[in-house]
């Protein structure tokens, strides 16, 4: 056959299709999409990753028609990950000043409130702001909440500074106990782990001694902290058209009400669902 020039421009064009369709399903399958167990953004449930949070990242995975999966990882090792590789996405990943130009960001997908939470169990009285910075505290280790407390006077000595996948209930088997006095977290997922260490109790003695008692009557926030905006954290090093897709697709899911409905399968979603914009980010 005769090669012309309106051939060869035509066969160009569709080997560009190819790669800008193929290539680009190429190269996001090759992500490496990272979570946390932190009930009920995400966690683990089965051989599954459930929580709304997950949800809505399977949602945006399946509207590129990839075959990525989610991992869950502990948070101290998958923000390393985040931070060192490319092709790595951590959800949810809190937006902050000093976090802006690490990476790159896809969101908001949420918002969550924390707080300094007490045992209502407990004999001591609530302390007062001052009182708190010298007793000890559940947090987990290079978490958000760790920097809100140190930039408001307290001193990471008195952090349990967890990790690993078992951290959250770790923490609340130390807060139920006694061994420490305060938890920074979510009430939200306070309450979750509560129920869930219910089901798997790694202190029974414990759980008796609480059987009768439903998560409303544990748990006390004394302190609110900041509220912060969560994201998919995106390492630098990857396809920046793979991040502006995920972004179109996210406000394309918030438009047509894919977003509030996943988020709302969920009994505390109006504490998670927002439609700000808080952030100008160039990604």
């Amino acid at each position: 056959m005769k090669i012309t020039k309106s051939n060869f421009l035509l066969s160009g064009f569709f080997i560009l299709i190819f790669f800008l369709f193929c290539g680009g399903a190429s190269y996001a399958d090759d992500l490496m999409v990272l979570t946390e167990n932190d009930p009920p953004d995400t966690y683990a449930c089965g051989s599954e990753v459930c929580g709304y949070a997950a949800d809505l990242v399977k949602e945006i995975i399946a509207r590129h028609g990839t075959k990525t999966k989610i991992q869950i990882w502990p948070w101290k090792r998958a923000y390393h990950y985040l931070s060192t590789k490319p092709n790595v996405v951590l959800f949810l990943t809190a937006y902050t000043l000093d976090r802006a130009d690490k990476f790159m960001w896809v969101g908001p997908l949420g918002v969550n409130k924390y707080s300094l939470i007490r045992s209502r169990i407990s004999k001591n009285p609530s302390p007062t702001l001052e009182e708190a910075k010298h007793l000890k505290i559940g947090t987990y280790a290079n978490d958000v909440r760790e920097k809100i407390l140190i930039d408001i006077g307290f001193s990471p000595s008195n952090f349990t500074r967890l990790h690993g996948l078992n951290a959250n209930t770790v923490n609340l088997t130390m807060l139920l106990s006694g061994r420490i006095e305060l938890w920074a977290t979510s009430l939200s997922t306070a309450k979750k782990v509560y129920v869930e260490m219910q089901k798997d109790c790694p202190v029974p003695s414990l759980c008796n001694r609480l059987e009768f008692l439903d998560a409303e009557d544990i748990f006390e926030p004394i302190l609110d902290l900041q509220s912060h905006y969560l994201y998919a954290a995106f390492s630098m090093g990857t396809n920046p058209e793979i991040v502006k897709q995920w972004q179109k697709t996210l406000e394309q899911m918030k438009q047509d009400g894919t977003y509030e409905k996943i988020i709302m399968k969920d009994k505390n979603g109006k504490e998670y669902l927002t439609f700000d914009n808080p952030f100008k980010i160039n990604n």
